[in-house]
């Protein structure tokens, strides 16, 4: 077993296997090794009276191979990231690195990571849903997800492991008046926006009626003794607007309206809008 000193920090040493030791107040002991909520095993070490948390694994490299290559990060060879040893890490690209763990099966993307609050299956509709025109906030409210969380899928920012189809958007049209419009531009032409057009439409109006109506954010509604527009209801109750709006338009007594929460990734199907003739 080869020892060399810990860089930058006097005091302690490091072993070839990934052991950590303290020379300081005339005693040589073993330090323990804590291993955080990803696996990885590091150490408590001191320096100008400030206590430092430090990798193991590139307390070993930095020792035995050197400082780490810009761009670079410690590969554990055999995916386990309580084995330091010199022989099973080295300084690689972020890209071998994720290769590894697909190899090992430790990759924490897509349904495996903890904060994942969709499913694959679930993002491949919701892809879906937006190839074929259904505005963002939509699905957000079908999914019970953000919108965010919806633009972040299109964008490619997230799921990007998945193979999920060119970004290509499929503009539904509709025929007004003879002549043949998408859904965005009727709304623009109306004043309203496209999520409320398209509630609407999904609710059951009759085409003509639903770009006609003016949208009134300021629609007062009554609950316990108090009266507020439907955007004031939606931020006091932590609530979306276009739940409250398409729930009234459907008929939704006010009570149940402002009590029902939204359920998390909610299965009802939506209907399409009717194409107007």
């Amino acid at each position: 077993m080869a020892v060399l000193d810990v860089v930058d920090f006097p005091g302690y040493e490091v072993s070839d296997l990934g052991l950590v030791w303290t020379r300081k107040r005339n005693s040589h002991r073993q330090l323990a090794q804590y291993i955080d909520d990803d696996g990885y095993a590091r150490v408590e070490l001191w320096r100008d009276g400030k206590r430092k948390m430090q990798f193991v694994h590139r307390l070993v490299l930095t020792a035995f191979v050197g400082p780490c290559p810009p761009g670079m990060e410690t590969r554990h060879k055999d995916g386990n990231p309580r084995n330091n040893a010199i022989e099973n890490i080295r300084w690689d690209t972020p890209k071998a690195n994720q290769a590894d763990r697909l190899l090992h099966g430790t990759d924490s993307r897509g349904e495996s990571h903890g904060a994942a609050k969709l499913t694959e299956a679930e993002v491949f509709a919701i892809s879906e849903a937006f190839q074929n025109g259904e505005p963002p906030e939509i699905i957000a409210l079908r999914f019970g997800v953000s919108e965010g969380t919806i633009t972040g899928i299109e964008s490619r920012n997230t799921w990007r492991h998945l193979p999920l189809p060119p970004k290509r958007v499929k503009c539904r049209t509709f025929e007004h008046n003879g002549v043949v419009k998408t859904l965005t531009e009727l709304a623009a032409e109306a004043g309203i926006s496209r999520g409320v057009l398209y509630a609407r439409l999904q609710s059951g109006w009759d085409f003509a009626t639903a770009i006609a109506e003016p949208q009134c954010e300021e629609q007062s509604l009554t609950f316990r003794g108090r009266t507020q527009t439907m955007a004031e209801w939606a931020r006091e109750l932590n609530l979306s607007y276009l739940a409250i709006y398409c729930r009234i338009n459907k008929g939704w007594e006010v009570e149940r309206a402002l009590t029902t929460p939204i359920r998390p990734k909610a299965k009802a199907k939506l209907r399409e809008p009717a194409r107007a003739s």
